[in-house]
């Protein structure tokens, strides 16, 4: 399973509920994957950032907004129809490689959930996942390995 969100908190409580349910069923390896940095008690929900992630981002955030408090720098903004919201509105831009996120997690899925993804994952991620992934819904398998991106 791929997610943003903590899986703790908030939204994040659904995809570790659905986690903890696949995880219960004979024969399925389920791994969690979640771009939230943090240290969690189960070895298979793994953080996707680093600290050293989580700090240049801290870093860069701060000086962004340094520089639009004293207008040095434009708020950029993405024109959209007011009549609807939409999360994450910019798919064109890929926040990280889908081999980066494939090695994190250590084994070849032949399932992937992507749950909340954005600032996470793309469109073009997805798609290059996809090759990834071997079509074993065609075969018999004992074992079915999942991946849960929150």
């Amino acid at each position: 399973m791929v997610s943003t969100l903590h899986p703790y908190k908030v939204a994040g409580v659904v995809a570790l509920d659905l986690y903890k349910g696949l995880k219960e069923i004979e024969g399925n390896e389920v791994k969690m994957l979640v771009k939230v940095r943090g240290k969690y008690p189960d070895k298979n929900i793994v953080s996707f950032d680093t600290f050293y992630d989580y700090l240049k981002a801290g870093i860069i955030r701060k000086y962004r907004n340094g520089l639009l408090k004293l207008g040095l720098m434009k708020n950029r903004t993405i024109k959209t129809n007011p009549d609807y919201h939409v999360h994450d509105v910019d798919q064109t831009i890929t926040y990280y490689s889908t081999t980066k996120i494939l090695v994190r997690v250590d084994f070849k899925p032949d399932v992937i959930i992507i749950l909340f993804m954005q600032n996470f994952m793309s469109f073009k991620n997805i798609e290059s996942i996809t090759f990834f992934i071997p079509p074993s819904f065609t075969k018999q398998v004992k074992t079915t390995r999942t991946i849960i991106v929150v």
